[in-house]
């Protein structure tokens, strides 16, 4: 497997972490979870 393929399969994986998470917070009870943590302090950026 080369450098290319490792770096294309790991930016995969980031994208569909990305993309799930993303989703989870549009779900009202893991909004207010993760706004109200001092967990996810700093690290959501907008806030509904």
């Amino acid at each position: 497997m080369t450098l290319g393929e490792k770096f294309l399969k790991t930016s995969i994986i980031y994208l569909i972490a990305g993309i799930t998470m993303g989703a989870l917070l549009t779900v009202k009870p893991v909004h207010d979870f993760a706004i109200q943590s001092p967990l996810f302090a700093g690290r959501i950026h907008i806030s509904i």
